[in-house]
């Protein structure tokens, strides 16, 4: 396999590697208590609460510009610190 240091490749590259650390930061999130019990028919899952539920939030605006944020994707980045 041949890795190409092209534009589009190392911008893929990039944000494979934030989407992994961000699902490990979620991941941890989640072990850590932050879940809830929700009931679905017949069965039950367990969901997102709190830093794990605004993690799996913050995918997209991760991902933008800081530039190109809105004022709300600039607010809960800001929250994950």
């Amino acid at each position: 396999m041949v890795l190409r240091a092209d534009p589009f490749h190392v911008v893929s590259w990039a944000a494979t590697a934030l989407d992994e650390v961000r699902r490990d930061v979620w991941r941890t999130a989640r072990q850590a208590g932050n879940t809830r019990t929700v009931h679905l028919g017949n069965r039950t899952a367990q969901a997102s609460t709190g830093s794990a539920q605004d993690l799996k939030r913050a995918r997209y605006a991760l991902w933008k510009n800081p530039g190109n944020l809105t004022t709300r994707q600039a607010a809960k980045l800001l929250d994950q610190r």
